[in-house]
């Protein structure tokens, strides 16, 4: 299938390779995912843009996310941002695409209690009323709907490259929100890519050997290493370390060029 994830900043947002679209397209290889994230736009912009960004490129499925920046604005009633998302859900419903609605403003459970919780940062009472014209809005369509598709990380300061755009390792987290009615409707089950849980530096490294082992690592000089020469040649070093020191498991830290750090245990 051929699917457009179309949306603003919240769809471009994580660098290269890792918007959730890059990282949905790693765990879906037999299916194409065109990212359309446009920063700025609003439902007004992707209304009349909808033709030429979606419509003309025939997909079978679109991932729909708006609504920010009409929150943000606060040029037009929340109403208006709903009958643009109706009109659009008309055309490509109308077209034969199936669409998925990706909410921003729904309610995300609090990880100590489990317990949903209203967004309170970005929203207010026209967020919170249109959270609900949204879903009505999508199952009027038969459209499958989240919420708020950032809900599992909105607590968690590590997966957010500023206050408003997730990282790479937050579209992680929403790839693994949106991966299971992907496979729903692509009926196949997704490949375990970008599923580690990242704690520490030395998780990042021992992923990029496991995943990119022959992108370049290190430069020195004339020199150039892959992830997998580098660490092998840290192992190596780091075993030799551990002859001459009298500890007979040592930690040793490796420091690389570009001040990342990691722990060979």
């Amino acid at each position: 299938m051929k699917i457009i994830c179309y949306g603003d900043s919240l769809t471009s947002c994580g660098g290269e390779g890792g918007r959730f679209s890059d990282i949905l397209q790693e765990r879906f290889p037999d299916h194409e995912f065109i990212n359309k994230g446009m920063g700025g736009w609003t439902y007004a912009d992707a209304r009349l843009h909808l033709q030429k960004e979606v419509l003309d490129l025939q997909p079978d499925l679109v991932l729909l996310e708006f609504g920010s920046n009409d929150w943000w604005r606060g040029s037009r009633p929340y109403q208006a941002w709903g009958a643009d998302l109706d009109v659009m859900l008309g055309k490509i419903r109308q077209a034969g695409i199936q669409a998925v609605v990706l909410g921003v403003f729904g309610h995300w459970p609090d990880p100590l209690t489990g317990k949903l919780k209203p967004k309170t940062y970005g929203a207010d009472e026209r967020s919170e009323a249109f959270a609900v014209l949204e879903e009505q809005i999508a199952r009027r369509h038969q459209c499958p709907y989240i919420p708020n598709h950032q809900a599992y990380i909105l607590n968690d300061r590590c997966c957010w490259t500023d206050r408003n755009h997730p990282n790479e390792l937050g579209n992680r987290r929403i790839a693994d929100y949106i991966e299971p009615i992907l496979e729903k409707i692509l009926g196949c089950q997704a490949l375990p890519r970008r599923k580690r849980r990242m704690h520490t530096t030395r998780d990042f490294w021992e992923e990029a050997v496991e995943i990119a082992p022959q992108k370049l690592a290190a430069v020195c000089g004339d020199r150039r290493l892959t992830f997998a020469e580098a660490d092998l040649q840290a192992c190596a070093l780091a075993a030799g370390l551990a002859k001459l020191c009298c500890n007979p498991n040592p930690r040793v830290a490796v420091c690389l060029p570009n001040c990342l750090e990691y722990f060979l245990v």
